[in-house]
């Protein structure tokens, strides 16, 4: 929309607070980076002799401003099959992830993140140049009410082999032990359980559904409880289990991961943890959206600092050739 060119710039304004009420609007209620609209407090200021001549020139405004940042908050909130498909393969190119002939455990534990990351690998398996097998396992804690037959059904429309280890590691953490913080102990036993399974498939590789979002946290977590700087890795790998650790979803935000489940309608497991909405990673999740009120960015200034701070198994693989 151009904009007239006016000199006589008045900062006291009633028309000048109702731009700063457009600003504000936009910005807050879309998530748009506020660098993209300050032209919107800067330039459009009118000297007091236009604010009765510019009413409805502030109404187009206003429309303008409304039209344009729901179109680019649209185009975050869809989330196709092909826009999944770029970002894995991003991370797996960016930092090697796959190899040739690579068996890889996909940990399924019923939620949004575990089944994306198996449409992600499956989808990519299909047209990538290193040729890998794939199988999904789920770990069953003995949560009530945990009904894996919608995993079950997808894995068969998938082909992707599948398998279920039982456990009791809920009667164990709640009942008997009655732990009151629990997730370090039955990440714990989780894994342990996972890793057997993987073990005895034959697998070599393990891929875990972190996301962005997780990323940040983690790295949030050990910043303030922990005093150092350290996040989950692309690529990490277990001595004692001599398996590697993938997490090829990496460059998606959970965000985008709560739309791909709309969108495909992926069978999510709704058994809810005693634990769900009390832990550490909860208050992270808190905080980062506060800071966010302030810099819609802080997502990605946060990413950003990861990814070039030098920390440990985040160094891009030298054979990587960056597409234009």
């Amino acid at each position: 929309m151009p904009v007239p060119a006016i000199r006589n710039y008045s900062r006291n304004s009633s028309l000048t607070n109702s731009y700063r009420h457009i600003y504000v609007e936009t910005c807050v209620f879309t998530c748009i980076p506020a660098s993209l609209f300050n032209y919107s407090l800067n330039l459009y200021l009118l000297p007091e002799n236009a604010i009765l001549l510019s009413e409805r020139f502030l109404c187009s405004c206003r429309l303008y401003f409304y039209v344009c940042t729901a179109n680019l908050f649209r185009k975050v909130l869809i989330m196709t099959l092909q826009r999944l498909l770029s970002y894995t393969r991003r991370a797996v190119d960016l930092y090697h992830l796959i190899d040739d002939g690579d068996k890889i455990a996909v940990g399924i534990s019923g939620g949004k993140d575990s089944l994306t990351l198996l449409y992600a690998l499956h989808g990519l398996q299909r047209f990538y140049p290193r040729h890998f097998e794939l199988v999904a396992i789920t770990v069953d804690l003995g949560l009530p009410d945990f009904d894996t037959s919608g995993i079950e059904n997808l894995c068969a429309q998938l082909s992707v082999p599948y398998y279920k280890v039982k456990t009791d590691i809920y009667q164990i953490i709640f009942d008997e032990r009655k732990e009151t913080n629990p997730c370090s102990l039955c990440a714990k036993m989780r894994k342990g359980a996972l890793n057997d399974e993987i073990k005895r498939l034959g697998c070599n590789k393990v891929a875990y559904a972190h996301h962005m979002d997780d990323i940040i946290e983690t790295f949030m977590m050990s910043l303030i409880f922990e005093g150092r700087i350290n996040t989950f890795a692309p690529d990490t790998y277990l001595d004692r289990t001599e398996l590697r650790v993938i997490r090829p979803l990496i460059y998606v935000q959970e965000r985008e991961i709560v739309a791909f489940k709309k969108k495909y309608d992926l069978p999510v497991v709704k058994a809810k943890c005693p634990a769900d909405g009390f832990t550490k990673r909860e208050t992270m999740k808190q905080l980062i959206r506060s800071l966010e009120a302030e810099n819609p960015r802080i997502r990605s200034c946060l990413f950003s600092a990861i990814e070039h701070g030098n920390l440990k198994g985040w160094n891009v693989d030298p054979d990587y050739k960056f597409r234009l």
